[in-house]
């Protein structure tokens, strides 16, 4: 199944903690302190490379991690998802597992994949900001001893006695808003374009190789023959100078023929 695993993860520029990103939804807020995260799109431009290949982040990158070629898998019961089981999710928003596991489907942004190239997005886990807990928390205001009714959508509520901006302690955060487990997602490609991309390079590389191939047996025929005929003598082009003039102009002929044919690496 052409699809690539993401164990992604940044760094938060506030407090230093590791955020796990258990999708691509931005912006990223810091489970620890609720900053948001420097990770935008262009971050992961590493990650949405067309080819489905191991790869890992580049250097000077605020996005972390691997992606390693993958089945699409249930994150609950390990089954693997089907090419039409995906292409229907992506119409659906969602594909169901046969242990009762749904699993989010969507259209690669834009800003993430600039060159359309991938197709979906699979396995996201939601990170919207969680709803107001259903059994606040007391806690007393530190500047005035006032009562708080804390209830994990911000780490910094204010006081509405002294009107204080009051920052939570890491436990009682930590107990309203639990850090998210690290679980991979998917970045899928369909098999057709996945196989036709692998099958444009492959005839890329043979013809630049038929071409280099051809060319060298071509200089060295060049070479002896002038050698043979003394070609070289009285026109001041030795065979050395004539055998090397035809071998450089088969190989940029050979890379000139594998830069057009190949698929194209976009940059973004």
């Amino acid at each position: 199944m052409p699809a690539l695993q993401l164990r992604l993860r940044t760094t938060c520029s506030t407090c230093g903690h590791t955020i796990p990103l258990v999708s691509a939804h931005l912006p990223i807020a810091c489970p620890a302190c609720d900053a948001a995260s420097p990770v935008d799109a262009r971050a992961f431009s590493w990650v949405a490379r067309e080819r489905v290949t191991e790869r890992g982040a580049t250097e000077g990158t605020t996005l972390l991690g691997v992606a390693e070629p993958s089945d699409v898998k249930c994150a609950i019961c390990g089954a693997v998802a089907a090419e039409e089981a995906i292409e229907r999710g992506l119409v659906r928003s969602e594909l169901r597992c046969g242990c009762g596991n749904v699993i989010t489907v969507r259209k690669v942004p834009d800003g993430i994949d600039r060159n359309g190239w991938w197709s979906a997005l699979v396995g996201e886990t939601s990170r919207e900001k969680p709803a107001a807990s259903a059994t606040p928390v007391a806690f007393e205001c530190p500047e005035c001893g006032g009562a708080l009714q804390v209830d994990g959508t911000t780490r910094t509520p204010t006081c509405t006695s002294c009107n204080t901006r009051v920052h939570l302690p890491d436990a009682l955060w930590r107990a309203l808003r639990p850090a998210p487990n690290a679980e991979p997602f998917y970045l899928w490609v369909r098999g057709d374009r996945s196989d036709g991309w692998e099958a444009r390079r492959s005839r890329a590389l043979f013809v630049s190789l038929t071409v280099a191939g051809t060319g060298t047996a071509l200089a060295v025929v060049a070479g002896i023959a002038a050698t043979a005929s003394g070609y070289g003598a009285g026109t001041g082009f030795s065979d050395v100078e004539l055998f090397f003039s035809v071998l450089l102009v088969s190989f940029l002929a050979a890379g000139v023929l594998n830069v057009l044919l190949s698929p194209k690496h976009h940059l973004t």
